[in-house]
């Protein structure tokens, strides 16, 4: 093996670990945001249950309208 090959393996390298980072941390920054939702973490829900419950009522008048297929989707993207 001749020094270029190896400098071109340690460079492949490098570039797929940057990669690899940079996906990890999106990904992080989506974890973190969903913590940050209310309601996530356990310490914050007795100062969310109004929220909660507001966020009920107003789901709950969607299903009303019958808006049920716009509402799924909704609470999909919304949760997960």
């Amino acid at each position: 093996m001749e020094l270029t090959d190896l400098k071109s393996a340690v460079d492949a390298y490098a570039d797929a670990a940057e990669t690899g980072l940079a996906a990890l941390e999106t990904r992080l920054g989506q974890i973190e945001t969903r913590l940050a939702r209310p309601g996530a973490v356990p310490e914050v829900k007795a100062a969310t249950e109004a929220a909660t419950a507001h966020k009920t009522a107003f789901f709950d008048g969607f299903i009303r309208k019958g808006d049920d297929a716009d509402l799924r989707a909704f609470m999909v993207s919304f949760c997960c």
